[in-house]
């Protein structure tokens, strides 16, 4: 549960400012700054790498290994 709450957690930051910015950037045509979509990258990447974590840590739940 924890490796859940903690995906949800770092989702925030990236979708914020697309939802945020969604309405003037697309009239615009503007893309955000660089820096903004490293970050946004590298988020998104330790979201899915924790991602991957979630099957193995059912299983290891479902064993009783942890407790």
């Amino acid at each position: 549960m924890a490796l859940y709450i903690a995906i949800a957690a770092l989702s925030i930051k990236p979708t914020v400012p697309s939802c945020a910015g969604a309405g003037g950037s697309r009239e615009s045509g503007e893309l955000p700054p660089a820096q903004e979509i490293v970050t946004a990258r590298r988020l998104i990447h330790v979201e899915v790498a924790l991602l991957a974590l979630m099957p193995l840590m059912a299983v290891l739940m479902a064993r009783g290994i942890g407790r």
